[in-house]
């Protein structure tokens, strides 16, 4: 039996229900005002409620008229607690904005970019690797408990530190969708990194250096010292708060596990891989047929691609490959495969949405091309 480290990081408070003040909420501009005037306490917009706790400035705060007191429990408000508990806790990340670049995301998800230390230790010029942390606060329900916490994941944030005078001395050239309109500073995209890896050749160094720091051992390392030395360690000035954090916990051993054996292979005909026919995977099944294969020999397949116009050239090689695959690999025939194109005029949801309806139950595989735009979409 071993145990897995499970990622969900408690938050220890004092007690199990806190008193909430609150006022109906009216309109944004009503809440933006509040903000605006007390920008040191946290004001949380809930249905048709603003929430929010005094704190440190009860005095200054009593000539807010048509305040009603609530309390607020574990057990069933735990997201509205976790609301206050997450911008106590990140109150260093907003103390400290040089050294931090913190963002909040959809489904409430909140980004931290560490701007402190250039992971590479400056080896790519005019490029730094920084590392983000997403925090996602969130109640875990265990045990018909109910605990109050967050996930941390992290990934790598490669930033460029040229300015724009910087290409032209370096005879790199820089396209106007590069520059940011209102800063001027040269954009981050992955377009203009690789300007910066070829003009330099550090292509192969480069990708070395991100597969390392990209490993789970280093994901594991790194999230738990992050946690340590931003979370943990500043928590002694979070007690001033009514919202008395004790201490943060580590879920390591919520749940037994146990390591499985690794699966047999069989293929066709129940053949299984000699010494001699252990090679990789796909090469197994190219070499013995796959175990299904009277089940495809003989049969038509439907295959739909959506595609948008933009990528249609791209697409037709890219779907030349795929039919090499199952010939080659799944021993299909060329001839049983047939294949139906729909052009997407537009890369929005809905022009996807109208395309799906005209092969539902018409097609055994459908695969769908998607816009460079989507990869930016949560």
């Amino acid at each position: 039996m071993k145990n897995i480290f499970f990622n969900f990081i408690e938050i220890i408070t004092t007690k199990d229900e806190f008193k909430y003040h609150y006022l109906y909420f009216n309109n944004k501009e009503q809440l933006d005002s509040l903000r605006e005037e007390y920008p040191n306490i946290d004001f949380i917009h809930s249905n048709d409620k603003i929430y929010f706790n005094f704190g440190n400035e009860e005095d200054s705060v009593k000539k807010i008229s048509d305040l009603s007191d609530c309390i607020l429990r574990v057990d069933t408000d735990p997201y509205l607690i976790l609301k206050s508990l997450s911008r106590i806790l990140l109150n260093t990340f907003w103390q400290a904005q040089d050294n931090f670049k913190i963002r909040y995301k959809k489904g409430g998800i909140i980004k931290i970019t560490l701007l402190n230390k250039d992971l590479s230790n400056g080896k790519f010029k005019g490029l730094n690797i920084y590392r983000n942390f997403n925090l996602h606060f969130i109640p875990l329900y265990h045990n018909s408990t109910i605990q109050l916490g967050f996930t941390v994941s992290s990934s790598l944030h490669p930033k460029i530190i040229w300015e724009i005078e910087d290409f032209i001395v370096h005879n790199i050239e820089i396209e106007e969708s590069e520059v940011n309109e209102k800063t001027g500073s040269i954009l981050s995209k992955q377009s203009t990194i690789n300007k910066l890896l070829t003009h330099f050749g550090y292509q192969e160094e480069y990708k070395k250096e991100v597969d390392h720091l990209s490993t789970i051992q280093n994901e594991f390392i790194n999230i738990l010292s992050f946690v340590d030395d931003y979370l943990k360690t500043p928590i002694s000035h979070i007690k001033e708060f009514k919202h008395s954090i004790v201490s943060l916990n580590e879920k390591d051993s919520i749940f037994p596990s146990k390591i499985l054996k690794k699966p047999e292979s069989y293929f066709y005909k129940g053949n299984h891989p000699t010494k001699e026919n252990s090679f990789q995977q796909r090469y197994k099944i190219k070499f013995n047929k796959p175990f299904s294969f009277d089940q495809f020999e003989n049969r038509i397949l439907h295959l739909t691609i959506l595609v948008p116009k933009n990528n249609r050239l791209d697409v037709s090689y890219f779907f030349k490959d795929i039919q090499s695959e199952l010939i080659e690999t799944f021993k299909l025939r060329k001839e049983n495969l047939k294949y139906k194109a729909i052009i997407l005029e537009d890369i929005n949801l809905q022009a996807y949405i109208n395309a799906r309806r005209q092969f539902v139950g018409a097609t055994d595989l459908v695969i769908i091309i998607v816009d460079e735009s989507h990869e930016s979409l949560p």
